[in-house]
């Protein structure tokens, strides 16, 4: 007696779709790669506690100038920009988002691309 060949999957089997990869992880290396650049090359600037001046820095140091700041107890005058540091790091979030957003959709439009996936 001859053996039948194997059968082929339908095409709405769970078997004919190929295993769906994750997009998360091209997410998360654009995100990094963005936030660690921008705090790397991106200059801040911040008066000085004193007053009487104003500092240029790189953005990772300012957060870390800026961010204690914020707990701490201080006087009101023209060195009490608080909001700026927030308003700085909602930014860098942002643009760090974008950054991800844009990784993901290349990795998404090659593996279209590879598979052939016909445009809807």
């Amino acid at each position: 007696m001859a053996s039948l060949p194997p059968l082929k999957p339908g095409p709405g089997s769970p078997a004919a779709t190929p295993p769906r990869r994750r997009l998360w992880p091209w997410f998360l290396a654009g995100f990094l790669i963005v936030f660690v650049g921008m705090s790397l090359t991106v200059n801040a600037y911040y008066m000085h506690p004193s007053g009487r001046a104003v500092v240029r820095t790189q953005l990772w140091d300012y957060y870390l100038v800026q961010l204690p700041r914020l707990f701490q107890a201080h006087n009101l005058g023209p060195a009490t920009g608080d909001s700026a540091v927030g308003t700085m790091l909602l930014q860098h979030l942002a643009c760090s988002a974008g950054g991800g957003f844009a990784a993901m959709g290349l990795a998404w439009g090659v593996r279209r691309l590879k598979n052939g996936t016909p445009r809807p």
